[in-house]
């Protein structure tokens, strides 16, 4: 048996890969033309407030990779991060690393292409803007991740 090497590449990696094989959808069950597919996928990544301009961006280097994290921005006090749209969430959640962990609390309300993510004190359960210069420790983060289904 001949090993398909780029697959296994992919895999290794971390990729989310949707398979159809021979006419089939993940289901088993042949698919009629025209008929709609779907697949579960995750979205992911890490999210971080530069100390020095206070300004919020998603982290993507060779160590951390984003999954499908489309944008971030703290307007009015509210963090927003966007993804790309799933049709249907299946589940969700916001951690906060080991320097935000019992100082603040991060939780959110998921949509369909976005969280939206509030900060609380740990102590007081008090919100915190985004913009909120106490925010600004160096190299904290929030973990955002998703997994849903897509309807094709």
């Amino acid at each position: 048996m001949k090993r398909n090497t780029r697959f296994a590449a992919m895999l290794a990696a971390g990729t989310s890969v949707a398979l159809a094989v021979g006419g089939c959808a993940a289901t088993g069950r042949p698919s009629a033309p025209g008929a709609s597919t779907t697949t579960v996928e995750e979205r992911g990544g890490i999210v971080r407030v530069d100390p020095t301009t206070g300004t919020w961006f998603i982290l993507d280097t060779s160590a951390h990779h984003n999954e499908g994290l489309t944008g971030i921005s703290c307007t009015g006090g509210t963090l927003i991060v966007s993804f790309t749209p799933l049709t249907e969430i299946i589940t969700a959640f916001v951690d906060e690393d080991e320097s935000y962990t019992a100082v603040y609390e991060g939780g959110a309300s998921i949509g369909l292409s976005s969280f939206v993510i509030t900060v609380r004190r740990g102590s007081t359960g008090a919100v915190v803007p985004c913009d909120a210069t106490e925010l600004r420790i160096h190299n904290s983060n929030f973990f955002v991740w998703v997994r849903g289904r897509v309807t094709e």
